[in-house]
């Protein structure tokens, strides 16, 4: 059912994608992707009829939402470190939201926390492939970017390169339970 969801989503069926997540969060509450799956739904469609503002507090309120579902899920299978990668997930996408608001200091805050929680996943767990992804996606802009921001990258201990990027990214493409859809996406 959630990966029905994901594809409506993917095809741009964005009123059928809501539908059958919301669905699946009622029948699958356990199921560590379709609440942030079902929180991007939602954004992506309130973005095709609302203004701008509109989106970002619908985004905003849903994530707050789906953080209270990760927590109480983090601590219900403390052992299964998907649980985490979504939540950092979730708390990184708090980031478009400031970032959107121009709030930039949040939006560093938001992104930062988000992704110490994903990159922690990527170290402790190399068989959680679904994590290969934001990291690749970091490296990648941190190597086309300026000396700054690839200092910056440096300094967290990942490889400010766009090759090593776009080999996470791979490796997600062709490897991860989840991601697949997002990485080849992004590397079409």
């Amino acid at each position: 059912l959630v990966l029905k969801g994901v594809y409506s989503f993917y095809n741009y069926e964005f009123d059928e994608a809501v539908d059958i997540l919301t669905n699946a969060r009622e029948e699958f509450p356990d199921h560590p992707g379709v609440h942030l799956i079902w929180a991007a739904s939602r954004w992506v469609r309130a973005q095709s009829t609302l203004s701008i503002e509109e989106t970002y507090t619908i985004l905003d309120n849903d994530l707050k939402e789906i953080n209270l579902v990760y927590d109480d899920l983090i601590e219900k299978y403390y052992y299964d470190p998907t649980y985490l990668l979504y939540q950092g997930s979730a708390i990184g996408l708090k980031a478009r939201v400031t970032l959107g608001r121009k709030q930039w200091l949040k939006t560093l805050y938001h992104a930062y926390k988000g992704f110490i929680i994903i990159e922690d996943v990527a170290d402790k767990y190399p068989d959680v492939i679904d994590a290969q992804l934001p990291i690749g996606i970091i490296e990648y802009y941190a190597g086309i970017s300026n000396s700054m921001l690839k200092w910056a990258i440096k300094i967290y201990g990942l490889n400010a390169s766009k090759e090593s990027g776009l080999q996470k990214m791979n490796l997600a493409a062709d490897q991860s339970e989840w991601a697949w859809i997002e990485a080849k996406s992004i590397l079409s």
